[in-house]
């Protein structure tokens, strides 16, 4: 997945733990192109390793390794460049990750994505096509 590219403006992706409804990592591209991601990265073990806290745009990029050393999250400094996850559960479950060519899922993860109206920073679902 990456950051910029074609992503579709006033759209949110979560990636969400089924079991339990976490939004483990989020994507939110802005109508003005900006993109922000909110995340909560636990480890093999079930840890939190770190929080966001909130949606934030990381414009230079960001690096989150366990104590072990297995890379978590990447974030690109560039918009082009290819977001890259190991994403667990609590329980330290492995339920999807992404060398950001191939994206692999293992159950009890699913994926949303969600429109803003333009203007309002409220969602909406999207617009059903015939």
């Amino acid at each position: 997945m990456q950051l910029g590219g074609n992503r579709r403006r006033g759209v949110t992706t979560a990636f969400i733990d089924s079991a339990t409804g976490e939004i483990l990592l989020a994507v939110r591209t802005d109508h003005q192109g900006e993109h922000a991601v909110l995340f909560c990265l636990s480890d093999s073990t079930g840890a939190i390793v770190a929080d966001s806290g909130g949606f934030a745009p990381y414009r230079t990029g960001l690096v989150i390794k366990c104590s072990t050393g297995q890379l978590l999250l990447q974030l690109p400094g560039d918009a082009s460049g290819a977001l890259q996850y190991c994403l667990y559960s609590r329980s330290g479950k492995l339920l999807t990750e992404s060398d950001g060519v191939r994206t692999r899922l293992y159950g009890s993860f699913q994926m949303q994505s969600s429109i803003e109206a333009q203007g309002t920073g409220k969602s909406a679902a999207p617009a059903s096509q015939p």
